[in-house]
């Protein structure tokens, strides 16, 4: 019982946190998912799609390309797994990633 109730507030901090993140967003899917720790460096530089997971311990920098500020994009269904990182100015989704 008392793992049943971590696992129920995991998921509880962890939703309410990505609905108050979002706004720090390019722009943030519906159903995508920030499970804590996360450390995410320029959010107004990722547009993150529907239906996105970030898994536990995930670092995030969007680094700026000259003078455009069009934000990278995490796309449709993409998955992304505990202690990954995920830097520059690419796009990925679950067809992919390219620059």
């Amino acid at each position: 019982m008392v793992l049943g109730l971590h696992h129920h507030w995991r998921r509880v901090r962890d939703g309410l946190f990505s609905r108050f993140a979002a706004g720090g967003f390019a722009s943030f899917g519906k159903q995508s998912h920030l499970s804590l720790p996360v450390t995410v460096h320029r959010a107004d530089l990722i547009a993150i799609g529907r239906g996105v997971y970030f898994g536990p311990g995930c670092w995030l920098q969007a680094l700026p390309t000259g003078d455009a500020r069009e934000p990278g994009t995490i796309g449709l269904g993409f998955s992304i797994g505990r202690f990954a990182r995920g830097v520059g100015s690419t796009s990925m989704s679950n067809h992919g990633v390219s620059s």
